[in-house]
Formats: C-alpha cells, structure tokens, sequence
C-alpha cells in the first residue's frame, strides 16, 4: 500500500502541477484505510480516498478547488489504483 500512496502522490504534484501530500488513518476493525490529499497551495483537502481492503474497493470524496482538474484526478486515479474497485 504504501508503495501504491507514493506513486499517486507523485502523480498528483506532476499531472496536476500542485504541491501537495497525503495523510493516512488506518482503522483495523472494518480493515480501511482513509487517505487525505491535501493541496499545500491553500491548505485544503481536495479528495479523501476510503480503501476497504479486504473487498479491494476505494470510494472517493471530492472537494473541487481552484488548484485541482477534478477529470484529471479522476484519470490519474484510475490509472494508479488499478485493480481496485472504484465506486
């Protein structure tokens, strides 16, 4: 997992041109980790990723900003998380 985080993030500050970063939560009782992208430009969370992992799906909640091109996070999305389930 932590792998599959680097390179989104990546792709995220190259396709998008945004400084940004990630933060992780883990809960052990539904097996979830949720992921925060933040735009470091102005401070904000532009998608939160919930990854369920024993069923291999990710369910994402956007939050659109000037910084971000919501079709392009969504391709640079699927891209990377290939294999999951994106619902």
């Amino acid at each position: 997992m932590e792998e599959l985080f680097k390179k989104l993030i990546e792709r995220v500050k190259i396709d998008l041109g945004v400084d940004a970063h990630l933060e992780k939560e883990r809960n052990e009782t539904d097996n979830k980790v949720t992921v925060y992208l933040w735009d470091d430009d102005i401070t904000e969370v532009f998608c939160i990723l919930d990854f369920y992992l024993d069923e291999k799906r990710v369910y994402p909640l956007f939050f659109p900003t000037i910084n971000i091109d919501m079709p392009k996070l969504l391709s640079i999305l699927k891209e990377e998380l290939d294999g999951w389930e994106i619902l």
